[in-house]
């Protein structure tokens, strides 16, 4: 029987209902399969961490191109479900003294069936040992000089937040990360503190107001929160759940003794995009000729930023120590925080005369590497927590691990970054840091058709630290770059986009694995003042910060208007002129000393070039003895009387994640009597 009209047109409907109900029901987004693996050359270290990237289950091995070495070549997990980082680890004890290349397999579950994925080669060769030669002038108590060292080649934007005091959890006015399991509170302390009573109540004052910190959390039922003391700025730091910020905040804002409180702002990196060019910022600050005399050695950097590559090969000789500041762990491993601390750093000091691609400012200074970037959130998100931490530790109670700081960072707002900053910042200049700051270029979109107006942002803008403008070749004025009455000096930072040639003119320094890039910004002109700095105060160590700064603004190159102005501050950076003021007028290099000869067990005698530096590749780790001189009369006899001679002792060893900086020497040769 026939169904009535209506009936069918029903039926059809609902048919197609479900059709169109079932269609919405397929997964159409596509599924990812990727293996990134960033280091191709692992050169003296042994392990690595590679990134899978699979919707489903997947499975990992190693194909080695000696099958005999399979097992001293393994992964952290062989298999998982989802993307997640795998660490490479190699035994060098279980393979011969060879360099071993090898691949890596990911074979992933997709829908309809499987992909596989094969990385590129990856090669592991046993550690380089990098040495160069110090020559003592004859007549001279000591080195006047330092070698240069060699290397193998291969929310809301603003963050504003109401004060601790009363807050809740609708006047909080910053971009809390609900995923986030803590947040970090910046407490600031009354100076004299308050009195307690004997069950640690307030009493009256004065007394420790860290300990009625301590106790307002313990009412709460925060007992455990994790509280980080600066004291020279008399600020702490107060870990919290996220979900108890607010009444946290509330109680604290309570608390006698705490002066002020506040949520963490963020932070972001002053750079711009990156294009590929030569070192002409070298050409334009005119250091090399300061080399001898003033490199940066005997002084260090800490590079506050995110985005770091600790085993670059032009950078690895001089990273004397790293530090996270958002973890408080020791190790500053590479992670997807892109390169900007990398970069930054190589300006200041990548490793010069080495047959590596760049060289830095203060070649011979030290790089302490800060990160402040979590890579846990998104963009690799910097706030002012991080960077009070990070201060806090370069500062070290009154003995500070670094001479010079430099901030390639601020408030992207131009807002201040609140009185915790404000306490720390001084805090640290008062322990004798020279702190360098970009002055800001958030506001790039003005190149195409003139010069910004935006005023220098947070931290440059503070009394205490050194504001540096950003010039493109030719020592103009970059169009990015920020304007203010606080600017200090200008630097090469590169041009900007928009301009015509602009591309061309970026400045070329260190990024991620081995390579080389370009970036411009204010980002770049500071840590090349801040290098100029190092420069300054290695050479003379008992010139305090003041003294190096008052220097190098009495002999800057004037540029635009007559004396300080918004635009250049004091003007272009002069090392030269500000060394002649310290110091007097530089010394000429002693004549060059040529027929050294390098001397090391398993390996033949060698000549050295002109640059005395030298590498011994693939050397046994374990004890090593170096001998460099002259062998004026040809008996195979090296430092004979009237002869140049000097030997060193250094101990060979892999690196875990990079290149092991110990795997350095310098040999001092002077001559024999």
């Amino acid at each position: 029987m026939r169904a009535p009209v209506a009936q069918r047109v029903r039926a059809r409907l609902t048919l197609g209902a479900l059709l169109l109900a079932l269609v919405g029901c397929f997964d159409t987004a596509p599924q990812v399969v990727e293996l990134a693996v960033p280091v191709l050359e692992m050169n003296g270290f042994t392990r690595s961490s590679v990134t899978v990237t699979a919707p489903g289950a997947w499975t990992m091995d190693v194909l080695p191109v000696d099958p005999t070495v399979r097992g001293a070549i393994t992964l952290s997990r062989s298999g998982g479900t989802g993307s997640m980082s795998v660490d490479v680890n190699v035994d060098a004890t279980a393979m011969p003294r060879i360099d071993q290349a090898f691949q890596l397999r990911l074979v992933a579950k997709v829908r309809g069936g499987e992909v596989v994925r094969t990385s590129d080669t990856v090669t592991f060769s046993y550690p380089d040992v990098v040495g160069t030669v110090a020559v003592v002038p004859e007549g001279a108590a000591g080195p006047l000089g330092v070698g240069y060292a060699a290397a193998r080649g291969g929310t809301d934007a603003r963050g504003r937040v109401a004060a601790l005091g009363g807050a809740n959890a609708d006047d909080l006015d910053a971009p809390l990360d609900p995923t986030a399991p803590t947040i970090t509170l910046i407490v600031g302390l009354e100076p004299r503190g308050v009195v307690l009573s004997q069950d640690g109540r307030v009493a009256g004052s004065p007394a420790s107001p860290a300990l009625a910190v301590a106790t307002a959390l313990a009412d709460m039922g925060l007992g455990g929160a994790g509280t980080d003391a600066f004291e020279g700025a008399n600020l702490t730091l107060v870990e919290v759940p996220t979900r108890a910020a607010a009444a946290a905040a509330a109680a604290l804002g309570a608390t006698p003794g705490v002066s002020y409180g506040e949520f963490p702002r963020p932070l972001y990196p002053a750079s711009n995009d990156p294009y590929r060019h030569e070192q002409w910022n070298l050409d334009e600050l005119a250091v090399e000729p300061l080399w001898y005399s003033a490199s940066g050695a005997g002084t260090t950097i800490a590079v506050i930023d995110s985005g770091f590559f600790p085993a670059h090969p032009d950078l690895f000789a001089n990273v004397v120590g790293t530090y996270d500041a958002v973890t408080g762990g020791s190790s500053v491993t590479f992670t997807n925080c892109g390169a900007h601390g990398t970069h930054v750093a190589g300006i200041a000091a990548a490793v010069a005369n080495n047959g590596e691609g760049v060289a830095g400012v203060a070649p011979h200074a030290k790089l302490l590497l800060v990160n402040v970037g979590n890579a846990a959130q998104a963009n690799c998100a910097m706030n002012t927590a991080w960077l009070i931490k990070a201060l806090e530790y370069v500062t070290n109670g009154g003995d500070p691990r670094a001479q010079v700081v430099n901030m390639s960072l601020g408030d992207a707002s131009g807002a201040d970054l609140g009185s915790g900053v404000r306490a720390a910042i001084p805090a640290t200049a008062a322990a004798g840091v020279s702190l360098v700051a970009a002055a800001g270029n958030t506001a790039s979109g003005a190149c195409p058709s003139g010069f910004t107006t935006q005023p220098i942002m947070y931290p440059a803008r503070y009394p205490q630290v050194l504001a540096v403008a950003a010039t493109r070749p030719g020592m103009t004025r970059a169009c990015y770059s920020h304007a203010g009455p606080e600017m200090f000096v200008a630097a090469p930072g590169g041009a900007g986009p928009g301009a015509p040639g602009d591309v061309d003119h970026q400045v070329l320094s260190t990024v991620a694995g081995d390579g080389y890039g370009v970036m411009a910004g204010t980002s770049m002109a500071s840590p090349a003042a801040a290098a100029v700095i190092a420069m300054l105060r290695g050479a003379v160590p008992s010139a305090s910060a003041s003294q190096v700064a008052d220097a190098i603004a009495d002999t800057a190159l004037d540029l635009g208007d007559p004396g300080r102005d918004s635009w250049y501050g004091y003007g272009f950076v002069d090392a030269q002129g500000a060394y002649t003021q310290l110091v007097g007028e530089p010394p000429e290099p002693p004549e060059p000393v040529t027929g050294l000869l390098l001397r090391v067990p398993g390996y033949p005698d060698a000549l050295l070039d002109a640059d005395l530096a030298f590498t011994l590749l693939e050397a046994a780790p374990g004890p090593l003895v170096v001998e460099v001189g002259s062998d004026d009369n040809g008996n195979g006899t090296l430092g004979e009387p009237g002869e140049w001679y000097g030997t060193a002792a250094l101990t060979v060893r892999f690196g875990l994640t990079g290149p092991d900086p110990a795997n350095r020497v310098t040999v001092t040769v002077a001559r024999v009597p």
